[in-house]
Protein backbone atom coordinates (compact mmCIF):
# COMPACT_ATOMS: atom_id res chain seq x y z
CA UNK A 1 0.00 0.00 0.00
CA UNK A 2 1.08 3.53 -0.76
CA UNK A 3 -0.30 6.93 0.19
CA UNK A 4 -2.57 8.16 -2.61
CA UNK A 5 -3.20 11.86 -3.41
CA UNK A 6 -6.91 12.62 -3.31
CA UNK A 7 -7.77 14.68 -6.39
CA UNK A 8 -10.78 16.98 -6.70
CA UNK A 9 -11.60 16.46 -3.00
CA UNK A 10 -13.85 18.90 -1.16
CA UNK A 11 -12.29 20.07 2.11
CA UNK A 12 -14.49 21.43 4.89
CA UNK A 13 -12.57 24.17 6.70
CA UNK A 14 -13.09 24.94 10.37
CA UNK A 15 -14.26 28.46 9.46
CA UNK A 16 -17.19 26.98 7.48
CA UNK A 17 -15.71 27.53 4.03
CA UNK A 18 -14.59 24.90 1.53
CA UNK A 19 -11.58 24.27 -0.69
CA UNK A 20 -11.14 21.72 -3.48
CA UNK A 21 -7.87 19.92 -4.23
CA UNK A 22 -6.56 19.90 -7.79
CA UNK A 23 -6.03 16.85 -10.03
CA UNK A 24 -2.88 15.97 -8.08
CA UNK A 25 -4.45 16.35 -4.64
CA UNK A 26 -2.78 19.73 -4.04
CA UNK A 27 -4.31 22.72 -2.34
CA UNK A 28 -3.11 26.09 -1.03
CA UNK A 29 -4.90 27.97 1.73
CA UNK A 30 -4.30 31.67 2.29
CA UNK A 31 -5.34 32.96 5.69
CA UNK A 32 -6.17 36.66 6.19
CA UNK A 33 -4.35 36.60 9.54
CA UNK A 34 -1.59 34.14 8.59
CA UNK A 35 -2.84 31.47 10.97
CA UNK A 36 -3.17 27.79 9.99
CA UNK A 37 -6.57 26.26 9.31
CA UNK A 38 -7.92 22.85 10.29
CA UNK A 39 -9.84 20.82 7.72
CA UNK A 40 -11.84 17.61 7.48
CA UNK A 41 -13.06 15.73 4.44
CA UNK A 42 -14.99 12.62 3.55
CA UNK A 43 -14.32 10.96 0.22
CA UNK A 44 -16.56 13.36 -1.67
CA UNK A 45 -15.51 15.71 -4.42
CA UNK A 46 -16.28 17.17 -7.84
CA UNK A 47 -16.81 13.85 -9.63
CA UNK A 48 -17.72 11.21 -7.07
CA UNK A 49 -19.46 10.93 -3.71
CA UNK A 50 -18.65 7.73 -1.83
CA UNK A 51 -20.81 5.99 0.75
CA UNK A 52 -19.44 3.24 2.99
CA UNK A 53 -22.17 0.66 3.62
CA UNK A 54 -20.07 -1.19 6.19
CA UNK A 55 -20.03 1.66 8.71
CA UNK A 56 -19.01 5.29 8.99
CA UNK A 57 -17.75 7.12 5.94
CA UNK A 58 -13.97 7.31 5.82
CA UNK A 59 -12.59 10.72 6.82
CA UNK A 60 -9.28 12.51 6.45
CA UNK A 61 -8.24 15.59 8.41
CA UNK A 62 -5.27 17.86 8.83
CA UNK A 63 -3.96 21.39 9.13
CA UNK A 64 -3.25 23.77 6.26
CA UNK A 65 -0.43 26.26 6.77
CA UNK A 66 -1.27 29.65 5.26
CA UNK A 67 0.39 30.20 1.87
CA UNK A 68 1.96 26.72 1.77
CA UNK A 69 0.95 24.09 -0.74
CA UNK A 70 -0.27 20.85 0.79
CA UNK A 71 -1.07 17.46 -0.72
CA UNK A 72 -4.07 15.69 0.78
CA UNK A 73 -3.46 11.95 0.90
CA UNK A 74 -4.87 8.80 2.38
CA UNK A 75 -2.44 7.33 4.90
CA UNK A 76 -2.73 3.52 4.64
CA UNK A 77 -0.98 2.71 7.94
CA UNK A 78 -3.35 0.52 9.92
CA UNK A 79 -6.09 0.75 7.29
CA UNK A 80 -8.60 -2.09 7.00
CA UNK A 81 -10.32 -3.60 3.98
CA UNK A 82 -13.27 -1.24 4.16
CA UNK A 83 -11.35 2.04 4.25
CA UNK A 84 -8.96 0.85 1.53
CA UNK A 85 -11.93 -0.07 -0.66
CA UNK A 86 -13.45 3.38 -0.28
CA UNK A 87 -10.21 5.13 -1.18
CA UNK A 88 -9.77 2.81 -4.17
CA UNK A 89 -13.21 3.82 -5.44
CA UNK A 90 -12.56 7.53 -4.98
CA UNK A 91 -9.06 7.48 -6.44
CA UNK A 92 -9.85 5.32 -9.47
CA UNK A 93 -13.01 7.18 -10.47
CA UNK A 94 -11.05 10.44 -10.52
CA UNK A 95 -8.21 8.77 -12.40
CA UNK A 96 -10.50 7.45 -15.14
CA UNK A 97 -12.35 10.74 -15.38
CA UNK A 98 -9.08 12.65 -15.89
CA UNK A 99 -7.75 10.02 -18.35
CA UNK A 100 -10.83 10.13 -20.56
CA UNK A 101 -11.15 13.93 -20.40
CA UNK A 102 -7.53 14.23 -21.56
CA UNK A 103 -8.58 12.18 -24.63
CA UNK A 104 -11.50 14.49 -25.35
CA UNK A 105 -14.23 12.24 -23.98
CA UNK A 106 -16.21 15.06 -22.40
CA UNK A 107 -19.84 15.76 -21.59
CA UNK A 108 -21.45 18.07 -19.04
CA UNK A 109 -23.27 15.06 -17.57
CA UNK A 110 -19.91 13.54 -16.62
CA UNK A 111 -19.13 16.58 -14.48
CA UNK A 112 -21.80 15.77 -11.88
CA UNK A 113 -20.57 13.64 -8.96
CA UNK A 114 -21.73 10.05 -9.18
CA UNK A 115 -22.73 8.18 -6.03
CA UNK A 116 -20.43 5.23 -5.32
CA UNK A 117 -21.45 2.67 -2.71
CA UNK A 118 -18.68 0.52 -1.25
CA UNK A 119 -18.55 -2.55 1.01
CA UNK A 120 -22.08 -3.73 0.19
CA UNK A 121 -22.98 -6.79 2.27
CA UNK A 122 -22.89 -9.23 -0.64
CA UNK A 123 -20.21 -11.06 -2.55
CA UNK A 124 -18.55 -11.64 -5.91
CA UNK A 125 -19.96 -8.75 -7.90
CA UNK A 126 -20.04 -5.04 -8.71
CA UNK A 127 -22.58 -3.17 -10.82
CA UNK A 128 -23.73 0.14 -12.25
CA UNK A 129 -27.29 1.46 -11.93
CA UNK A 130 -28.68 3.87 -14.56
CA UNK A 131 -31.48 6.36 -14.00
CA UNK A 132 -30.16 7.76 -10.76
CA UNK A 133 -26.59 6.70 -11.56
CA UNK A 134 -24.53 4.84 -8.98
CA UNK A 135 -21.52 2.55 -8.77
CA UNK A 136 -21.78 -0.38 -6.39
CA UNK A 137 -19.06 -2.64 -4.99
CA UNK A 138 -19.23 -5.70 -2.71
CA UNK A 139 -17.15 -6.57 0.32
CA UNK A 140 -14.88 -9.61 0.39
CA UNK A 141 -15.96 -13.14 1.23
CA UNK A 142 -14.42 -16.59 1.43
CA UNK A 143 -14.83 -16.86 -2.35
CA UNK A 144 -14.05 -13.39 -3.70
CA UNK A 145 -12.00 -10.28 -3.02
CA UNK A 146 -13.55 -6.92 -2.23
CA UNK A 147 -14.59 -5.73 -5.69
CA UNK A 148 -13.53 -2.10 -5.14
CA UNK A 149 -10.18 -2.13 -6.92
CA UNK A 150 -8.58 -0.79 -10.09
CA UNK A 151 -9.85 -2.84 -13.05
CA UNK A 152 -13.33 -3.38 -11.58
CA UNK A 153 -13.84 0.29 -10.65
CA UNK A 154 -12.69 1.34 -14.12
CA UNK A 155 -15.05 -1.12 -15.78
CA UNK A 156 -18.08 0.05 -13.80
CA UNK A 157 -17.26 3.72 -14.36
CA UNK A 158 -17.12 2.86 -18.06
CA UNK A 159 -20.86 2.09 -17.87
CA UNK A 160 -21.43 5.57 -16.44
CA UNK A 161 -19.51 7.16 -19.31
CA UNK A 162 -21.44 5.08 -21.85
CA UNK A 163 -24.73 6.01 -20.20
CA UNK A 164 -23.98 9.74 -20.00
CA UNK A 165 -22.79 9.93 -23.62
CA UNK A 166 -26.11 8.75 -24.98
CA UNK A 167 -27.44 5.80 -23.03
CA UNK A 168 -26.62 2.12 -22.80
CA UNK A 169 -28.34 0.91 -25.95
CA UNK A 170 -26.55 -2.44 -26.09
CA UNK A 171 -25.47 -4.31 -22.97
CA UNK A 172 -22.69 -6.29 -24.63
CA UNK A 173 -21.09 -3.20 -26.15
CA UNK A 174 -21.27 -1.44 -22.78
CA UNK A 175 -19.62 -4.38 -21.02
CA UNK A 176 -16.89 -4.42 -23.64
CA UNK A 177 -16.41 -0.65 -23.39
CA UNK A 178 -15.89 -0.87 -19.63
CA UNK A 179 -13.30 -3.60 -20.14
CA UNK A 180 -11.55 -1.58 -22.86
CA UNK A 181 -11.13 1.39 -20.53
CA UNK A 182 -9.46 -0.82 -17.95
CA UNK A 183 -7.23 -2.58 -20.49
CA UNK A 184 -6.08 0.58 -22.23
CA UNK A 185 -5.47 2.59 -19.06
CA UNK A 186 -3.54 -0.15 -17.25
CA UNK A 187 -1.92 -1.74 -20.32
CA UNK A 188 -3.10 -5.24 -19.46
CA UNK A 189 -5.75 -7.50 -21.06
CA UNK A 190 -6.76 -8.92 -17.68
CA UNK A 191 -9.88 -7.51 -16.02
CA UNK A 192 -10.64 -8.44 -12.42
CA UNK A 193 -7.24 -9.88 -11.53
CA UNK A 194 -7.35 -11.74 -8.20
CA UNK A 195 -11.14 -11.50 -8.06
CA UNK A 196 -11.56 -15.20 -7.26
CA UNK A 197 -9.74 -16.39 -4.15
CA UNK A 198 -9.84 -19.96 -5.44
CA UNK A 199 -8.96 -20.03 -9.15
CA UNK A 200 -11.30 -21.75 -11.59
CA UNK A 201 -9.56 -23.68 -14.34
CA UNK A 202 -6.36 -21.97 -13.24
CA UNK A 203 -7.84 -18.45 -13.58
CA UNK A 204 -8.46 -16.05 -10.70
CA UNK A 205 -9.62 -13.17 -12.94
CA UNK A 206 -12.93 -12.25 -14.60
CA UNK A 207 -12.09 -11.71 -18.28
CA UNK A 208 -9.11 -11.57 -20.64
CA UNK A 209 -8.88 -9.33 -23.70
CA UNK A 210 -6.42 -11.76 -25.29
CA UNK A 211 -9.29 -14.16 -25.92
CA UNK A 212 -10.58 -16.27 -28.80
CA UNK A 213 -14.24 -15.73 -28.03
CA UNK A 214 -16.71 -16.07 -30.91
CA UNK A 215 -19.88 -14.01 -30.59
CA UNK A 216 -23.16 -15.83 -29.98
CA UNK A 217 -26.67 -14.34 -29.73
CA UNK A 218 -27.43 -16.86 -27.00
CA UNK A 219 -24.64 -15.80 -24.65
CA UNK A 220 -25.00 -13.52 -21.62
CA UNK A 221 -23.97 -9.87 -22.18
CA UNK A 222 -20.69 -10.08 -20.23
CA UNK A 223 -19.65 -13.03 -22.39
CA UNK A 224 -20.73 -11.22 -25.56
CA UNK A 225 -18.70 -8.19 -24.52
CA UNK A 226 -15.57 -10.30 -24.88
CA UNK A 227 -15.86 -9.95 -28.66
CA UNK A 228 -15.62 -6.14 -28.42
CA UNK A 229 -12.87 -6.14 -25.77
CA UNK A 230 -10.96 -8.84 -27.66
CA UNK A 231 -11.05 -6.86 -30.89
CA UNK A 232 -9.91 -3.68 -29.10
CA UNK A 233 -7.01 -5.39 -27.34
CA UNK A 234 -5.76 -7.10 -30.52
CA UNK A 235 -6.08 -3.81 -32.41
CA UNK A 236 -4.02 -2.03 -29.77
CA UNK A 237 -1.32 -4.70 -29.85
CA UNK A 238 -1.18 -4.56 -33.65
CA UNK A 239 -0.77 -0.78 -33.56
CA UNK A 240 2.01 -1.08 -30.98
CA UNK A 241 3.77 -3.66 -33.15
CA UNK A 242 3.52 -1.39 -36.19
CA UNK A 243 4.19 2.00 -34.59
CA UNK A 244 6.04 1.29 -31.35
CA UNK A 245 4.82 1.23 -27.74
CA UNK A 246 4.10 4.92 -27.15
CA UNK A 247 2.70 5.88 -30.56
CA UNK A 248 0.72 2.68 -31.01
CA UNK A 249 -0.94 3.04 -27.60
CA UNK A 250 -1.68 6.72 -28.29
CA UNK A 251 -3.37 5.92 -31.60
CA UNK A 252 -5.46 3.21 -29.95
CA UNK A 253 -6.43 5.55 -27.12
CA UNK A 254 -7.54 8.18 -29.65
CA UNK A 255 -10.07 5.77 -31.20
CA UNK A 256 -12.85 6.84 -28.90
CA UNK A 257 -15.56 4.28 -28.22
CA UNK A 258 -18.37 6.81 -28.68
CA UNK A 259 -17.12 7.62 -32.18
CA UNK A 260 -17.11 3.93 -33.07
CA UNK A 261 -20.65 3.52 -31.74
CA UNK A 262 -21.81 6.57 -33.72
Amino acid sequence: LTALPLANLTLQLKNGKTLVTDKDGRVTYTSPDGKPMEFKATLTGKFVKTRNLAGKDFQVSGILESGKEAVVTFNPVGADEYSIAMVNIYYRVNFVRDWTAARNIKNARLDSPILANGNIDDECNAYYTPGRPSLNFFRSSTDCSNSAYDTVVMHEYGHFIDDMLGGIINGALSEGFGDILSMYILNTPIVGEGFLKTPRDGKDYIRDGANKYQYSDNDEVHAQGQAWMGFAWKLRQSLITALGEAEGAAVADAMRGDRVLD
